[in-house]
């Protein structure tokens, strides 16, 4: 993950909290910054019209078109 990559929650990460539809499913916003936090990292990301936690855990989000996001969207 980079500053300025595109994001957004990870479905997987929304299926642990059961948040299937609302603001926080349909979410995206820009990484502004990283922050160690133990052997993962803590991203700052600046939501694009939500107010949500500016700091996640890094695997709980993910890179608009990567791999991963790709492979959430046909689980």
């Amino acid at each position: 993950m980079q500053l300025g990559d595109k994001v957004r929650y990870a479905q997987s990460f929304l299926r642990s909290v059961s948040c299937y539809a609302g603001p926080m499913a349909c979410a995206w916003g820009t990484v502004v910054g990283l922050e160690p936090f133990g052997d993962s990292n803590l991203v700052l990301v600046n939501w694009h019209g939500v107010e949500l936690p500016e700091r996640i855990l890094e695997c709980n989000i993910t890179v608009k078109g990567s791999k991963k996001a790709l492979r959430e969207s046909y689980s």
